[in-house]
This record gives C-alpha cells, sequence and structure tokens, in this order.
C-alpha cells in the first residue's frame, strides 16, 4: 500500500470514528453543527486528530474526550477559535485545549485525564471537578470521597500527574496527616487507592502509619491488608471455609495500637490461620492432585488491531501458584476447589508482539457457569476494557456474572 493511501485510509478510518461517535449519542442540530465546528478546529489546529493517534490507538479516547468537552461548552471560559495547539505530545495538546476552554485558574495537570478516562458511572463527577477548579474554586467547596482539611486540600493540588483524581486525594489526605511520599505511594499500593465506606477509620490507620514512619512500602502493604482482613472481609473469605459473613473483629480498633503491637498481631494471626488451614486440610483428608480435566466452557480469544487477548482455563496446580505468585493474590488456595470441579480458574492475558501481559484471573463455578469473581493485580477490580473483554467472553461462552 502506498503511504498516499494509507494516509487516506487512516483518515476514512478516524472519519468512522466520528460518525459513530455521532450515531452513539445521538448528536443532531444545532449542537451537531457546534460539535462539528470543535472538531475541525481540533484537526486543522493540532495532531489531536492527525494519521498518528490511529496508529497509537488515542483516536477513540481523543474523540471521546473532545465530546465530553462538547456537553460541558457552556462552561467555556474562553472562545475556541482564540486556541492555538502548542509543540509537544499528543496529551499536551489536548491539556492545552481543556485548559483553555475550562481554565480561567490553574488546574493541576493530573486532573487533563478526567476528558480521557473509561465511562464510570462517576464520570460526570469527574468532569464537575474539573469545571469547579478551572473557576478558581477550592477543592473543599466540592463533595469529595475523602474529607480534606486545608492542609490536605494543598497537598492534593501539588499531587504527581501520574496520579487519577481519586488517587490524588488519597495522596493529599496522606501528606496533610503528616506522611511523606514515599507513605503516599505506599499506601497508593493497597486497597486504599480508592475511597472506601469507612473513611474516618481508615484515616486513623493513616494517621498511625505517619506517626511511626519510617515503614518499609512492603509492610504498609500488610498493615493494610490485614486490617481490612479482620475487620471487614467475611470470616468465609478469610478463612475459606464456612458461610460466615461476620468479618472476624469487626470492632477491630487502631486506637492504642503501636507499630511493634500491630506487628505481634499480625504475626500470631497468620500462625493461627496457617494451623486452622493445616487442621481443616487433615480433617478432610483430600488426596493431593496437581492436575485435572477442562471443563466444557470454551475458552476466549479476541484480536485487536496488533494485539489480541486470551482467556484460559489453569489446569494445574503449578499454574495457579504461577498466576498467584504473578498476580499477588492468594488463588493457589484454590487448588482443591479446582481439582473436584467445584470451581474453574481462568487467566485473562493481553498479548501485544512476543510480550504477554496477565489482566484478571478469573473464577467461575463449572456447574452453575457462573463467573463468581474477577480480580486484577493484588485483587484489584477490572477496568473498564478489561470488564468489556469479560462481558464478551461471557456471552460468547453461555456464562452469566454475578
Amino acid at each position: 500500500m502506498s503511504p498516499v493511501r494509507s494516509k487516506h485510509g487512516t483518515k476514512c478510518a478516524i472519519d468512522a470514528a466520528i460518525h459513530f461517535a455521532l450515531d452513539q449519542y445521538k448528536i443532531h442540530s444545532p449542537a451537531l453543527s457546534a460539535f462539528q465546528d470543535l472538531l475541525i478546529y481540533a484537526r486543522s489546529r493540532s495532531r489531536l486528530l492527525s494519521p498518528e493517534t490511529f496508529w497509537g490507538g488515542n483516536h477513540q479516547r481523543i474523540i471521546q474526550g473532545l465530546l465530553r468537552m462538547f456537553w460541558y461548552h457552556r462552561h467555556w471560559q474562553r472562545s475556541l477559535w482564540d486556541w492555538y495547539a502548542p509543540q509537544g505530545s499528543l496529551f499536551v495538546q489536548f491539556r492545552s485545549l481543556a485548559n483553555h476552554l475550562f481554565a480561567a485558574y490553574p488546574i493541576p495537570n493530573f486532573m487533563t485525564s478526567v476528558w480521557l478516562m473509561e465511562a464510570a458511572p462517576d464520570l460526570h463527577w469527574h468532569l464537575r471537578l474539573f469545571v469547579h477548579l478551572g473557576l478558581g474554586k477550592s477543592i473543599r467547596q466540592f463533595d469529595t470521597p475523602i474529607r480534606l482539611t486545608k492542609a490536605m486540600a494543598r497537598h492534593t493540588m501539588q499531587a504527581p500527574d501520574d496520579l487519577s483524581v481519586v488517587q490524588a486525594l488519597r495522596w493529599g489526605q496522606v501528606l496533610g496527616l503528616g506522611g511523606d511520599k514515599k507513605l503516599a505511594r505506599a499506601v497508593l499500593n493497597t486497597m486504599l487507592r480508592s475511597p472506601t465506606t469507612n473513611e474516618p477509620f481508615w484515616e486513623q490507620v493513616i494517621q498511625m502509619l505517619a506517626r511511626n514512619a519510617p515503614i518499609s512500602s512492603e509492610e504498609v502493604v500488610q498493615f493494610v491488608g490485614f486490617i481490612h482482613q479482620q475487620r471487614f472481609q467475611p470470616a468465609r473469605l478469610v478463612l475459606r471455609r464456612g458461610n460466615e459473613e461476620t468479618p472476624l473483629q469487626p470492632d477491630f480498633d487502631i486506637r492504642g495500637q503501636t507499630l511493634r503491637s500491630l506487628r505481634r498481631h499480625m504475626a500470631n494471626w497468620q500462625e493461627e490461620r496457617r494451623i486452622r488451614l493445616q487442621q481443616e486440610y487433615e480433617r478432610n483428608q483430600r488426596p493431593y492432585v496437581s492436575q485435572w480435566v477442562t471443563t466444557d466452557i470454551q475458552p476466549f480469544r479476541h484480536a485487536e488491531n496488533d494485539r489480541y487477548w486470551t482467556i484460559e482455563e489453569l489446569l494445574s496446580d503449578i499454574e495457579l501458584r504461577a498466576e498467584g505468585g504473578i498476580m499477588q493474590h492468594c488463588v493457589a488456595s484454590y487448588t482443591n476447589r479446582c481439582a473436584h470441579r467445584q470451581s474453574s480458574i481462568w487467566s485473562m492475558k493481553l498479548h501485544e508482539g512476543q510480550r504477554q501481559k496477565r489482566i484478571l484471573t478469573i473464577e467461575v463455578d463449572p456447574k452453575t457457569r457462573q463467573i463468581r469473581q474477577a480480580k486484577g493485580r493484588r485483587n484489584t477490580a477490572p477496568d473498564g476494557k478489561s470488564k468489556h473483554i469479560l462481558q464478551q467472553w461471557a456471552k460468547e461462552a453461555g456464562l452469566s456474572l454475578e
């Protein structure tokens, strides 16, 4: 294919993506004309919709981001026609356009990502926050899921560019409570990367960690996981047996705890749990099985430009241990359940060239064909893209999602 035809083909593909967005959101005149003006201007004055966005796979995100800017066009602070794209990457140009349209006052760089984020129930909360900050209003005047003091708000607005908005809130909270940047990064590697329904309690935990710093990042992750396990997780999930929904220690209190006492408490519990699981195993006297036969559930493969997704069943204890080690969760403990076909474990991977990356570990009930859970690295929830792939597989394989 000649370069000219290739460029023409790419332009047609971007045009098709634009028309798809118009049809998807049913944009009609006169709104259609205004949105087209935004697209034409962005295309003529910048690289935002140039062929390179297509080959980098960014064209759909940028079209989506421009569409969201259009949704909020009544909040534009400046005329679109006064914007000139700076030199720099696609993201730099996109950030420049967002700031030109909405920011009468400086906005942290990490906020730009809200226009490009995956669709989510709280999408418009993120977009409204951008508009709010662009008017020069304090983030403390906005309804945030984490309570912010003045110090926390100041640190939030100075958070690193690579953080999401909710991660920046947590970053500001940790530094506002006296922690340092190392502690903030460590906390963001735990379940506290996202807001919880028990924020007052977790604020006490962070205060304790900040007061006892320095603590290694690994130990911070262990402490948070242990506290969450004791106070909030149902006992059946912790002990892997029974139907007890009540947590092991629903009244677990961090007040009065020292670093030394918390370490001792955690070590004692880990030993107690190990003994309980060993006793349970011996009572059941289950034979050790290293591999098992596949279920009748079909695997999955989905091609996407120069990459593809797969979902395949894990069929041995070795594969479970490898999955658990790489994904940093406890799927290896499912060996007996898989061997007795009470569960089946599947691994979602993304393949790009010679590289492959594990994305999700999935548990499916082979009898009911129900997807019980799907977890990413360190038991994180699926993001928008992996959730979409999971739904595609469920539809093709005749599975149901809980």
